[in-house]
């Protein structure tokens, strides 16, 4: 972020460069020494904006860490420095910035010190070859590369090797290869995308003004004859956007997505009792006799997994992953679960009552819309089970994205699942006819559950201690506890860190405000002054300008925030280190809020535009007419 205000202060904007670049060619300064300067200048700017602002991100980072934030289980902060791969990055932003400010600044110089013949000729090109200059061309390529190698290493690591060896500091490395890769293309498609909105408003401007005459077609008119003026302004907005939805939606988001987790790994109960022996059958009347117990019900959760040996009853060398949830009495567990169960759950409990139903059940999701499983579709259990058995044709209820007690399985940039996997939901009618016919090398591993619903005026804290006290060699746990244990899991760093990134993004847009504003101002003189000479207020003029700066920024910003927000899907279990292990994590973004957010974006740069133009008309003096 430094780095990038310290490149625009001393590049305030191309106004300046045209005039020093036409007075190097005036002087006779040759274009090799020119090339020269331009990167030494690169280099002192970006050097100078590293060294201030690593470590100042450095000192942040540490106040954040040490004040507030429980990091008693964490690495010690500053031992993230012993890392190679933070060098790795650091010298990769170095030279982007370097290699990416030279290129652009020297395609800006020829373009400057071309004659007048040369840019007439230029003019004339093909529209594809005026938006694919050579900077976005050797951008996106690099971008395109960069993540092909990396999402080619990430995606064909053999099994074997990842099975036998650590091979985090591998995958992470060809995770950071496509990072790069998706900024490199990124900011390529940002350039070539402000370029775009330039000839549309441009288009869009000719247009409008040629019909109908005002102060509003004029300011278009004019944004059509100085349109690419703003093309910094546009990159700018679409880069610094970027940052700024992550820290304002994880907050909320995290808070809700850590809800529901708690509650799915309680079965949607008052108090949930894990890890118990299934032969401990004096256990649920113990519990049942305690005074404030309502109801409780047992539940199971199956896991069945083929690994994969060639065998007679499994031909096909298959290998997957199920998950079943056995329900033990259906209408109890629907009258336990019914008073915390979520209106977002896309299945209703009338759906649940079915499964009462011999040879019913309902199925995830993903696996049911991959193979096309809709109502009443049958699923053989020949799937799981063994074919030396006779088969059953299973009845499909439903489909689930999130079930009670039911793990979520899926993969991201730093886990690979190595099965086809799914999961289940059946009564125990239905899973007693099946559980002997699993094949012998088929791993079954079970986990039961007693979930208790209790008295609403009863001590749900005394309840626990009492069930706790029982003797068994059980963990009871609620939703309290289980919800306080995700949020000590959670990055707090990283999400106070987006936050504060948020707060310097729009401090960012307000700057490249101020700047766009005084370049313009300067590059816009003598409509300023041919405006004033007619009659124009200088309210007007500054309307007008406001008018042709909202039209030019609005479109970006939209994108970039939409961008980041589809983004918030694949960074959050990555950067905030929360486990999704019942369900998938949904970013909260109501449509209200992107348009909320684009108006603060709006409200920024508004704010320092306005003031730049407010300190620079009043500092205006019209020149005397003769």
């Amino acid at each position: 972020m430094l780095s990038l205000l310290i490149i625009e202060l001393f590049n305030i904007g191309n106004f300046e460069k045209t005039i020093q670049f036409k007075l190097f060619k005036t002087y006779g300064l040759e274009f090799g020494t020119l090339r020269k300067i331009l990167f030494t200048e690169n280099l002192l700017s970006t050097s100078i904006g590293l060294i201030l602002g690593i470590p100042l991100g450095t000192l942040i980072g540490f106040a954040i860490s040490s004040f507030g934030l429980d990091l008693a289980n964490k690495a010690s902060y500053f031992n993230a420095y012993l890392e190679p791969v933070v060098y790795v990055i650091i010298l990769a932003l170095f030279s982007f910035l370097i290699i990416g400010g030279f290129i652009t600044e020297l395609a800006f110089a020829r373009r400057t010190v071309q004659l007048t013949s040369e840019v007439f000729k230029s003019k004339r090109k093909k529209f594809i070859r005026r938006i694919f200059t050579s900077v976005e061309s050797l951008l996106l390529i690099s971008g395109i590369i960069t993540f092909i190698i990396g999402f080619l290493g990430w995606r064909y690591i053999p099994d074997s090797l990842y099975i036998v060896f650590a091979v985090l500091p591998l995958l992470t490395t060809f995770v950071f290869l496509m990072i790069i890769g998706i900024l490199l293309t990124l900011a390529s498609l940002f350039l070539i995308l402000s370029r775009l909105i330039v000839y549309l408003w441009r288009y869009i401007g000719v247009k409008i003004w040629q019909k109908r005459k005002s102060y509003f077609t004029l300011a278009l008119k004019q944004l059509a004859t100085y349109s690419k003026d703003y093309n910094r302004a546009i990159f700018a907005m679409l880069l610094v956007s970027l940052c700024i939805s992550p820290g304002l939606v994880l907050m909320k988001s995290s808070n809700d997505h850590l809800a529901i987790e708690a509650n799915l790994k309680v079965g949607f109960s008052d108090i949930c009792v894990m890890s118990w022996a299934d032969n401990d059958s004096m256990l649920m009347e113990s519990i049942s006799t305690i005074i404030g117990v309502d109801l409780l019900t047992k539940v199971e959760l199956v896991e069945i997994r083929e690994l994969g040996i060639i065998k007679v009853a499994n031909p096909d060398n298959r290998i997957f992953d199920v998950n079943i949830l056995n329900i033990y009495n259906v209408s109890e567990f629907i009258e336990i679960i019914s008073p915390n169960f979520p209106e977002s759950c896309k299945y209703p409990l009338a759906d649940i009552s079915e499964l009462e139903t011999n040879m019913t059940y309902m199925m995830s999701s993903k696996f049911a819309q991959k193979n096309n499983y809709d109502k009443n579709e049958t699923y053989s259990s020949s799937e799981i089970t063994s074919l030396t058995y006779a088969t059953y044709n299973m009845i499909f209820i439903n489909k689930f994205d999130y079930f009670p007690l039911v793990p979520y399985k899926s993969s991201n940039f730093l886990t690979r699942l190595l099965e086809d996997n799914y999961n289940l939901v059946m009564s125990n009618l239905t899973y007693s006819q099946l559980k002997y016919k699993f094949d012998e090398t088929t791993r079954v591993l079970y986990e039961s559950y007693i979930l208790v619903r209790i008295n609403p005026t009863a001590n749900k804290t005394l309840l626990v201690n009492m069930i706790e006290s029982l003797p068994y060699p059980i963990r009871v746990t609620t939703f309290d506890n289980e919800l306080n244990a995700l949020k000590l899991e959670q990055n707090k760093f990283a999400l106070v860190y987006l936050i504060i990134i948020t707060i310097i993004s729009f401090g960012l847009i307000s700057f490249y405000g101020i700047l766009t504003a005084r370049n313009i101002y300067k590059q816009k003189m003598r409509i300023i002054e041919s405006e004033y000479n007619i009659g124009a207020k200088k309210h007007q003029i500054w309307l007008n300008f406001s008018v042709e700066l909202i039209f030019v920024i609005i479109i970006p910003i939209f994108i970039s925030v939409i961008i980041s927000s589809i983004l918030l899907y694949y960074i959050y279990d990555i950067f905030l280190g929360v486990q999704q292990t019942y369900k998938n994590f949904v970013p909260w973004l109501p449509v209200w809020f992107i348009a909320l957010t684009i108006l603060f974006c709006l409200v920024a740069i508004l704010g320092g535009w306005l003031s730049e133009l407010w300190i620079q008309f009043h500092k205006y003096k019209p020149a005397r007419q003769e």
